[in-house]
């Protein structure tokens, strides 16, 4: 962390310039930059900015990384950080070394840090066994995203995206012709019944986002397309099929049985709106999935399915449960108080320990912020819109913005996220054009895309590479496995995560409920 007495010593600006601001960096031409290339000191694709990350090409088995974090050029954006740039240096340094040993070292905003996460955990390469000269090779890492971009599938791809070229300029696709896979957007008016109750309960899991990605499936490669498939609810994809047979006013709750319910208190899970769908649409494998769970047969017109698909994000919700979990555990709040004791613990828990707080606000947004980002727009090398008919962003290179964060560094083609309508922590299926998918080192390029379909994800930095996946439900990968929900509707789902009224702040037990 470079405080501004150290930026005045080692001659860097104290703030930087709008234009600066704007770019994300100090210029090429800089003094520091031209002594760190001197000093064989290499930056990456993302320049010398708020979160500068400087390095030595690595020399086998000898390594040499410095991230920088610059509170002053605005590194740690409220947003993400909450009031972590009003700390004293001290506090600050305590903060940040709590979250690089209990997640990972931060490298800019939480969307970004989780992707380079992802990565982190499952790098893109490795290295093969020697060869006869006793060599090793790098080679492609089982069970990763690969180092090369992947496409996604045209209904997967967002707006703008190179794959739609052809279609007019000013169409818009309907649910025949692109997946729609939203969270929800519905509200209805209370009954008179509900007017006459004393108290309104309020729900919240907590960790949901990440809880919903636990035992997701995700597919790790590009698509392949399939006429008249017969649904497997297993196999992470996109499925063009009519469900506006699914009446929900009797849904099946069992193995043989049923229930009656009364529809118009309850959203449609096929829809973002909550209508109830009028023809065949595009729908991620845990839509579907959920359909057949309901009690009704599908019968899929076409699909593109992945083969090559894996649970690609259990380490990572794992490594964020631990943090959260061993941080809220410091603050008072253990994992196994009784309801009435953990909800006396978590009265007024931010206030013991500030600092502490931060990290696990942290650490809850940064799982929101994953998914979020997923559903940037498609940005040209400058940050402007990409030309139409052009290549995509991620197979030429190139910075670009996202719009919920700085320029995020990776490279990626396509992601997509499954379906996570159904609740804030479902995966779901995106295209995301970015770079070339590779998360870790390159700017950002695309940015839609971390649990999608096929590609990589723009938040990452140059060097490493990003998910080019499809996920199931939650905060949206394409793919097909689990979800999380909260209890209101008649979907099932699994849930990792405790709510207010829990006994602990979380927990990996999978709750039924609607979406």
């Amino acid at each position: 962390m470079l405080t501004e007495a150290a930026l005045e010593r080692y001659g860097l600006p104290v703030a930087l310039t709008e234009t600066e601001r704007l770019a994300g960096r100090i210029p090429e031409g800089h003094k520091v930059i031209k002594q760190l290339a001197r000093a064989d000191w290499k930056l990456t694709k993302r320049g010398f900015g708020p979160w500068a990350r400087i390095y030595r090409p690595a020399k086998g088995s000898e390594r040499a990384c410095v991230q920088l974090c610059i509170p002053s050029w605005h590194a740690l954006d409220s947003r993400h950080w909450g009031e972590a740039a009003q700390l004293p240096p001290a506090e600050l340094a305590r903060l940040l070394g709590a979250y690089a040993s209990r997640v990972m070292t931060p490298r800019g905003s939480t969307a970004v840090t989780g992707l380079e996460l992802m990565t982190a955990l499952h790098p893109p390469t490795r290295a093969s066994e020697p060869d006869a000269d006793g060599k090793r090779h790098s080679e492609h890492n089982p069970g990763s995203l690969g180092k090369d971009p992947v496409e996604c599938a045209p209904c997967e791809a967002p707006d703008g995206h190179p794959l739609l070229a052809d279609l007019p300029r000013f169409h818009i696709r309907g649910p025949g012709e692109k997946l729609f896979e939203e969270a929800y957007d519905w509200a209805r008016p209370m009954t008179d019944a509900e007017c006459t109750l004393r108290h309104l309960v309020g729900i919240d899991v907590n960790m949901a986002f990440a809880a919903g990605a636990n035992g997701l499936i995700v597919g790790l490669g590009a698509p392949t397309y399939v006429k008249a498939p017969v649904f497997d609810a297993k196999l992470p994809g996109s499925w063009l099929v009519d469900l506006s047979h699914v009446d929900l006013s009797r849904v099946k709750v069992g193995k043989d049985t049923w229930a009656d319910l009364d529809p118009s208190l309850l959203p449609s899970p096929f829809t973002p709106k909550g209508e109830r769908p009028d023809g065949p649409a595009w729908y991620a494998t845990p839509t579907v999935a959920y359909a057949v769970e309901l009690g009704y047969g599908v019968a899929p017109i076409e699909a593109y399915v992945r083969y090559d698909n894996g649970r690609y994000l259990d380490g990572w919700y794992q490594r964020l449960r631990d943090a959260y979990l061993a941080t809220m555990a410091d603050l008072g709040v253990g994992a196994d108080l009784a309801p009435a004791d953990f909800l006396a613990a978590m009265d007024g828990y931010k206030e013991r320990d500030p600092q502490l707080a931060i990290v696990v606000s942290a650490s809850r947004r940064r799982s929101r912020a994953v998914w979020a980002s997923c559903v940037n727009a498609p940005a040209g090398r400058d940050g402007g819109p990409v030309s139409r008919g052009g290549p995509c962003p991620a197979r030429r290179g190139g910075r670009t913005s996202a719009r919920r964060s700085s320029p995020a560094p990776g490279s990626t083609c396509t992601v997509r996220s499954s379906s996570m309508r159904r609740s804030p922590a479902s995966t779901r299926s995106r295209s995301c054009p970015t770079a070339s998918c590779t998360r870790p080192t390159a700017p950002a390029r695309w940015t839609s895309c971390p649990t999608g379909t096929a590609s990589r994800c723009p938040a990452a930095s140059s060097s490493a590479s990003t998910p080019a996946w499809s996920s199931t439900r939650a905060p949206r990968p394409s793919c097909g496995a689990k979800e999380s929900a909260s209890s209101s509707t008649p979907r099932s789902s699994t849930s990792p995560g405790t709510s207010r009224t829990a006994p602990s702040p979380m927990s990996t037990t999978e709750s039924r409920g609607g979406r």
